[in-house]
C-alpha cells in the first residue's frame, strides 16, 4: 500500500511514488528538481551579462544559473544571520560569547544523545 500521508504537492506525491515502487530511476538531482520552486527575477542588463559571461567562461551548463542564484541567496541570508549575531550581541566580552557558545554547543550535543 502506498502511503500518501507525508506527501503535500504533487512533486512529492511522484517522488514518493517513484521511491516506493522501487523504481531506481529517481535519483537525487530528478528529485531535488521535481521539488524546486520557479522564480521570476529582474535584474539589470549588465548584472544578466556578466553573470552569463562568468558562467560561460568556467563551463556552466544547463541550470547552472538558477545553482547559481541558489548558491547567491543562500550565502547573502548567511551573512546578513552572521551580521545581525555580531550585532545582538556586540556587548559581551569574548569569554562571555564563549560560555554562551560552550553552553549551546552543551545543550546541543545532550539533546542529540537523548534521542
Amino acid at each position: 500500500m502506498i502511503n500518501f500521508a507525508k506527501a503535500f504537492s504533487e512533486a512529492e506525491i511522484v517522488a514518493t511514488l517513484w521511491r516506493q515502487l522501487g523504481w531506481p530511476y529517481l535519483t537525487a538531482k530528478l528529485e531535488e528538481r521535481l521539488l524546486m520552486t520557479r522564480w521570476s527575477i529582474v535584474v539589470s542588463e549588465d548584472t544578466d551579462r556578466t553573470v552569463r559571461s562568468y558562467l560561460a567562461r568556467t563551463g556552466g551548463k544547463r541550470g547552472d544559473l538558477s545553482r547559481f542564484v541558489a548558491r547567491a541567496v543562500r550565502q547573502a541570508i548567511f551573512w546578513e544571520t552572521v551580521d545581525s549575531i555580531w550585532e545582538r550581541n556586540k556587548h559581551l566580552s569574548a569569554e562571555e560569547a564563549q560560555a554562551l557558545a560552550d553552553e549551546a554547543v552543551a545543550q546541543v550535543r545532550a539533546d542529540r544523545r537523548a534521542l
